[in-house]
């Protein structure tokens, strides 16, 4: 597994292994633990390309001998063009250094946080804005330090809201819960408007949306999905989670996607689907033909995504209307985002379920021939 960052003006490459690693129990009986290793941190100059990621493999890997050389099936990686591109990346270069094939992953919570970075856009302005502004606010330990007086003052919960960082993982579901969890501490100190250089009218702009009950109810909706995405992601970070399982777990989230907004008579068969089928199909039966009733869609919402959203039934019916017309379409976005970063339709992964033996004899031969 690698990857790269850029770490105080450094740019940084980790290269970590995973193996089966033999052991013999207690009771004298020959066992297999899969073992996590880091190999080695290196520094890269001004390059980055797939032919300095092969030379950092060449140096922290193929050197240990030939007998891990000869024995590596696979690598894990992002998205990034040096490591998936089709003809240069380091797949590629890999594969005509060991002159075998190699079982290429993109990594699924990479595809994860990307579908969740990009699927934001669709959201209106006055959420995202607010999500950063408000965290942005509190960078200030003097600020952290008069909201913590003002809540021990009130007999509330002393709480600041949480780093959020655009690029950690589950960082924004974190982020969310803790600001809904002092959503009224929030708004007694915006109401003070306490003098550190912030304009009476920003303050104002918070006041107006901290005491709106659509607002909030806007993101408590973000939170539970976002708090779905990191259920999933969480998921694929568990070490007992094997290979063959992956297509399961996709197939699972996107059925419940489809569960959450979509008609049923529209729920298209991903077992047959891969991204260009997805994008013929959606220019021919619009989004607006598929999604439920905003009725039908916010029960959907309380009783198969989070029971505590039960208030946005209190919300008036217009309010209601706008929360189904935002996170319909977001929803949306999602599906199709999940589709075009996970392999649907890559045929090694349809047959790496062969050893489920949960099929007919004749499928369960073809994906033994093509594993």
């Amino acid at each position: 597994m690698l990857d790269s960052s850029t770490m105080v003006r450094k740019n940084v490459t980790l290269l970590k292994v995973r193996y089966p690693k033999e052991y013999i129990d207690p009771s004298g009986i020959k066992r297999t633990i899969i073992e996590n290793r880091t190999l080695g941190v290196k520094f890269l100059g001004h390059s980055s390309s797939a032919i300095s990621m092969l030379n950092i493999t060449k140096e922290k890997l193929f050197t240990l001998g030939s007998k891990v050389k000869d024995n590596l099936v696979g690598f894990v990686h992002d998205h990034a063009k040096n490591f998936s591109g089709k003809y240069n990346g380091l797949g590629t270069l890999l594969r005509n250094e060991l002159q075998k094939f190699l079982f290429d992953v993109k990594d699924p919570c990479h595809s994860l946080s990307l579908t969740l970075q990009k699927s934001l856009t669709v959201l209106p302005n006055n959420i995202l804005s607010f999500i950063e502004d408000i965290h942005n606010h509190f960078v200030s330990p003097q600020r952290k330090a008069y909201l913590n007086q003002l809540q021990l003052d009130e007999n509330m919960k002393v709480l600041c809201p949480k780093n959020y960082i655009k690029t950690r993982w589950l960082s924004m579901g974190e982020s969310l819960k803790r600001i809904l969890e002092i959503w009224d501490s929030l708004s007694k100190y915006m109401a003070q408007k306490p003098s550190f250089g912030v304009s009476d009218q920003k303050y104002e702009d918070f006041v107006k949306l901290l005491e709106s009950k659509s607002f909030k109810a806007k993101i408590q909706v973000l939170a539970s999905i976002v708090n779905k995405l990191n259920q999933i992601n969480i998921r694929f970070q568990d070490q007992t989670l094997e290979i063959q399982h992956i297509k399961l777990e996709i197939q699972r989230f996107i059925k419940f996607l489809c569960n959450l907004y979509m008609k049923n008579e529209f729920h298209p068969d991903f077992n047959q689907f891969d991204e260009e089928k997805w994008e013929t199909w959606k220019d021919n039966v619009t989004e607006e033909v598929r999604f439920l009733s905003s009725e039908e869609f916010l029960s959907n919402l309380i009783t198969d995504l989070d029971s505590s959203l039960e208030n946005i039934q209190l919300l008036d019916l217009d309010d209601q209307e706008s929360l189904a017309n935002i996170f319909q379409p977001f929803l949306a976005e999602i599906l199709s985002l999940i589709i075009s970063y996970f392999p649907l339709s890559d045929e090694l992964i349809n047959s790496l379920d062969l050893v489920t033996l949960n099929f007919e004899a004749n499928q369960l031969k073809k994906k033994n021939l093509n594993f």
